[in-house]
């Protein structure tokens, strides 16, 4: 998610309280991608990146490295 978003934290909350702790999935985690990175175009790639770095960053020297599948999943506006 990107950091400015308004009501971001909210948001990644009420996911996390619908979808984690067992309910879909065993462990949901949020990121917030800063804005104003120098060099570095805002979107969906720059999120993924951002994103994956935080998980490498966590899980690379833990035991649980090999059990870590990320996923990402766009929101879709229901058309009429």
């Amino acid at each position: 998610m990107e950091e400015k978003e308004i009501g971001v934290p909210l948001k990644a909350s009420r996911l996390i309280s619908e979808f984690g702790d067992g309910n879909s999935f065993r462990n949901i985690r949020s990121t917030f991608h800063p804005a104003n990175i120098p060099e570095e175009l805002a979107g969906k790639s720059s999120n993924v990146a951002h994103a994956a770095s935080v998980i490498l960053e966590k899980y690379h020297a833990s035991s649980d490295a090999d059990n870590v599948i990320i996923t990402v999943v766009d929101g879709m506006p229901k058309l009429l």
